[in-house]
């Protein structure tokens, strides 16, 4: 029986639909009409015919994206690609991926470059790595040839690929179209961290100076508090007068050279640091120094960097926290690196401590953001009181999965290194199949340093002990909240009794 026709996913952020891709044969993908500029078709006149790319790089290659031109889109009341056309071609024994420009409107044009190829994103990608880009070509048709073992089969009626997985994926910031390919089941969607409202509280403001303030610290999918120090002006301008790359020239009496660079916060802004400007478990804070001012009128962030650093690398940026980010129209601020800055956070910020939690701000949320890729941090303001949860955009009514939960854990006055589980051969048999199969866990440790400045995040393979607080909540069954019961009051029967009077 003939296969015309094979239905694959189209996922935009948050809607989730089907297309269906027509089935062509050698002979009828050569005669499929080219229709570009007069430019692009003379281009395509003088070149070859089409030369069929691989479409994975070698043999033990996973996955491949597929960028296409600018101006190629998919009409969602109709499933059909505008201005292009995007087939699978059956050749003798060997599956390919077929694109064939077609403009459609007036003044369309076609544009491929490598800027569009490097900053497509999908949060669907970020559980897939690594992954290779390949930009489809503008000018002509452009063929893929995918492994050996891929093929199309009928079953239960309907057509599916096997051994080959596409998944259609649209980037709403940039309006870019791309096609996934995974050699094999796709690996499940990472929940994605997502800003919530915090339920109004009565916050008691701090009538004396804070020796410092928390803010949350997402390190890729790790949620840790930060620990910020609170000095007051005066002591700001003592850490500017004495750090390495100011003292110099306050000594020779050109200290004016190096006036602050003064802004303001603004709401869904990212402020990128310098390069070299990292947290991490082993050194809490390297690359400058960070602080809160905190001054008669007004609470300020004061930045003071080190010698010799660069600013952050733009195309860097363009990737970075995207998933996190991509909800909101966010404008990136490059803080310089050969100046000290100072952030203004307003007349109505305050410094409040809530039951439960730490010195905090007031009407301004701020978010320390890092990755283990980069050799940068971000700091992501927002107007309003907000935390972090997590959840599948595509499905945010569905809640998330237990590994896949956002955790915050009490802080510890001591690090205690994980035990090691012993695995059995059965275990270790099925590591490489769990390993593909289940998403990875956000789990984050704070660990208290002893200068009380700064805090710490780890990221932990399994939860032992400690009391947890989830920022995002799941439905349970009662079989669940039972057996949680019962283990509890089994622990509480093995401790030893203490005696009063002791």
């Amino acid at each position: 029986m003939t296969i015309n026709t094979v239905s694959i996913p189209f996922l935009t952020r948050t809607l989730t639909h089907n297309i269906e891709l027509e089935v062509k044969s050698r002979e009828e993908f050569a005669s499929m009409t080219l229709r570009v500029s007069s430019t692009l078709q003379e281009l395509w006149t003088r070149s070859k015919s089409c030369p069929e790319r691989a479409l994975f790089k070698h043999s033990k290659a996973m996955s491949t994206l597929l960028v296409f031109p600018k101006n190629i889109r998919i009409d969602l009341s109709t499933g059909k690609m505008t201005n292009g056309r995007l087939v699978l071609v059956m050749g003798h024994k060997i599956l390919s991926i077929g694109f064939v420009p077609f403009v459609e409107e007036e003044g369309i044009e076609l544009l491929q470059n490598n800027f569009r190829v490097i900053q497509f994103h999908h949060h669907r990608l970020d559980s897939i790595l690594p992954i290779e880009r390949k930009g489809v070509c503008e000018i002509g048709k452009s063929l893929f040839g995918c492994p050996f073992d891929a093929e199309i089969k009928r079953e239960r009626g309907k057509a599916v690929l096997v051994n080959l997985s596409l998944l259609l994926l649209f980037d709403c910031k940039y309006s870019s179209l791309a096609l996934l390919c995974y050699h094999g089941p796709i690996p499940p969607a990472l929940a994605v961290p997502t800003l919530y409202i915090k339920p109004k509280s009565l916050p008691i403001q701090l009538e004396e100076s804070s020796p410092f303030v928390e803010i949350p610290h997402l390190k890729d999918r790790q949620l840790g508090i930060m620990k910020i120090p609170c000095i007051s002006y005066e002591g700001f301008k003592q850490k500017l007068h004495v750090s390495e790359i100011f003292k110099d020239s306050f000594v020779k009496g050109k200290g004016h050279l190096h006036r602050a660079n003064c802004t303001s916060w603004e709401d869904n802004c990212l402020f990128v640091f310098p390069r070299d400007c990292s947290v991490s478990s082993q050194e809490p804070f390297k690359g400058g120094q960070l602080f809160f001012i905190q001054g008669p009128h007004q609470i300020e962030i004061g930045f003071i960097p080190e010698r010799g650093k660069q600013k952050a690398n733009r195309e860097e940026v363009y990737s970075f926290h995207r998933s996190f980010l991509d909800s909101a129209n966010v404008v990136n601020r490059f803080i310089p690196i050969d100046r000290c800055s100072r952030l203004s956070l307003g007349l109505s910020t305050k410094v409040c401590s809530s039951p439960g939690s730490g010195p905090h701000l007031s009407e301004v949320s701020l978010f320390l953001l890092s990755s283990s890729k980069t050799d940068f941090f971000g700091l992501f303001c927002k107007a309003g009181e907000y935390g972090l949860t997590s959840m599948d955009p595509l499905s945010p009514g569905e809640g998330c999965s237990t590994s896949n939960r956002l955790h915050a854990f009490r802080e510890t006055e001591q690090e205690e290194p994980p035990k090691k589980k012993v695995r059995t051969e059965e275990e270790s048999a099925g590591t490489s199949k769990a390993v593909r199969d289940e998403p990875c866990p956000f789990s984050a440790q704070f660990v208290s340093m002893r200068d009380h400045s700064y805090c710490s995040t780890r990221h932990l393979d399994t939860v032992q002990t400690g009391e947890s607080t989830l920022l995002s909540c799941t439905s349970e069954t009662e079989e669940e909240r039972r057996a949680i019961a019962v283990r509890g009051l089994l622990g509480l029967a093995k401790q030893p009794s203490q005696d009063p009077s002791s």
